[in-house]
């Protein structure tokens, strides 16, 4: 039997692949990725079925599709619920901290207001948000008088600080270009410890816990004084 196919089951065949008919093709790109420079962000290279499911591989439609649910099921893998396990397959750390938090808890008792990793980072989760974006998501529920009105401006000062020790890291890291390998591993060592604390920093940041987040900022900005130093005294002794 002849069967005719649509033009997005024909790009399906021809590339096999969800740009074919989402983006090139006929077939609507959903809502939710509209506007989302996917292709320049950090994920451009991550696949669509990664966080939707299906197979990106079929050649019709009805198959592409296969297990793709839409984000109000249960089963979904963008479910709000489900978000921060989805987000774990890659974002492991940071995503199990969130699992940790009462927003978690909330989520999975069918709380639409919470956060979740879209919500701060955008419907592909493709955006850092300013320091003053998280204030302001942040005081959309903890307002200035609710129990958590210092919350807002709380995160907005720690992700200042993040991105502070996070530039000043990587000027010191810029200058290593010019010292000797033997130079060059004595202050390594230093700064990866530093770029370690202002990792875990942000997991402990997306995990609700404040005081370690401070104590770990307190810790990199310590790190970042020693490399400070001695490349200070090793210019000096250039002179």
């Amino acid at each position: 039997m002849l069967v005719a196919l649509t033009w997005p089951a024909r790009a399906q065949q021809a590339s096999g692949s969800c740009v074919a008919c989402h983006v090139r093709g006929a077939a609507p790109m959903p809502d939710a990725h509209r506007g989302e420079p996917w292709s320049t962000s950090a994920h451009a290279t991550v696949g669509c079925q990664t966080c939707h499911g299906g197979d990106a591989t079929a050649m019709h439609p009805s198959v592409a599709h296969r297990g793709v649910r839409d984000a109000v099921s249960p089963f979904s893998t963008i479910n709000p619920a489900n978000l921060s396990r989805t987000c774990a397959m890659c974002h492991s750390t940071i995503a199990n901290a969130y699992r940790n938090t009462i927003h978690q808890v909330l989520l999975d008792a069918g709380d639409s207001r919470v956060p979740t990793c879209m919500t701060c980072h955008g419907a592909g989760v493709t955006v850092r948000p300013t320091p003053a974006d998280a204030e302001r998501m942040c005081a959309a529920c903890h307002g200035p008088h609710s129990a958590r009105a210092a919350y807002p401006a709380a995160m907005r000062t720690r992700i200042e600080t993040t991105h502070v020790l996070q530039t000043r890291a990587d000027a010191l890291e810029r200058s290593f270009q010019y010292l000797d390998d033997a130079t060059r591993d004595s202050v390594a060592g230093v700064l990866g410890d530093a770029r370690g604390l202002i990792a875990a920093s942000l997991a402990a940041m997306h995990g609700g816990d404040p005081t370690t987040v401070d104590e770990q900022h307190a810790a990199a900005k310590t790190r970042l004084d020693t490399v400070d130093a001695r490349l200070s005294a090793i210019i000096r002794n250039y002179r």
